[in-house]
């Protein structure tokens, strides 16, 4: 149906992207990502745990005098307060927990938005708009709308289960724009036509895509574009 393995349906998907130019980045070989997890895996997007810190008590070296029984402990002096307001500064804790919480959002978002492209030809058609904006904003809700309505016109439907490697070739650095890389495994997908059964298309085992993400103000991760690579293995 518009499975991005379908040269028609990835025009009507992608546009006539089918290289990597997201502005603000480089094109880089995909071979450059690094992976987050097994190289083969099924995405179950979780915030990774933050390196702990070991931040044990200062020792005290020396002995102090015991008090003399007629001479009271003195009470313990006040810290002075600060003046004025001042603002903490990040530690490279906080920008490592701020970065694992962001990749793991988007993550979950290209997951989700997978499960809801996957099932749009099955949505009734008032609801596929509100559905799609859960995940995915202009110009790809678009894209996705009219190809949904051609393939109910033929009658196409997608079947099948994937698998995504994720990985992450550039850090999101507390942008509102990132780009996820995902070497999917569409292996066991493809259309069919829903009326006899024929199938039409079967994915490849090594599908290398992009995934452009805008953070909207509701601070909520949505897809822009796709970018298929097909001159580029994964």
């Amino acid at each position: 149906m518009i499975r991005p393995r379908d040269f028609r349906w990835r025009l009507a998907l992608c546009g006539a992207a089918i290289t990597l130019a997201v502005a603000g980045c480089t094109s880089q070989a995909a071979d450059g990502a690094t992976t987050s997890g097994a190289p083969e895996r099924t995405v179950t997007p979780s915030v990774a745990a933050p390196p702990s810190t070991a931040l044990g008590s200062a020792a005290v070296t020396g002995s102090t005098a015991s008090p003399s029984k007629s001479t009271p402990p003195s009470s313990p002096r006040s810290s002075p307060k600060p003046t004025g307001s001042t603002k903490p500064t990040p530690t490279s804790l906080d920008v490592a927990a701020r970065e694992d919480a962001d990749r793991a959002a988007i993550e979950a978002q290209w997951v989700r938005f997978w499960v809801i492209y996957d099932s749009i030809v099955r949505t009734p058609k008032e609801s596929r708009p509100r559905e799609l904006r859960k995940v995915a904003v202009q110009p790809l809700i678009k894209a996705i709308l009219k190809a949904a309505v051609d393939a109910d016109s033929k009658g196409i439907d997608n079947y099948g289960t994937w698998k995504h490697r994720v990985s992450w070739q550039f850090p999101v650095k507390g942008a509102s724009t990132a780009v996820i890389a995902d070497c999917q495994d569409q292996s066991k997908t493809g259309t069919y036509v829903v009326k006899s059964g024929q199938i039409l298309t079967v994915g490849k085992e090594r599908s290398n895509m992009r995934g452009e993400f805008l953070k909207g103000t509701d601070g909520v991760w949505r897809l822009r574009q796709i970018y298929v690579i097909g001159d580029q293995k994964c």
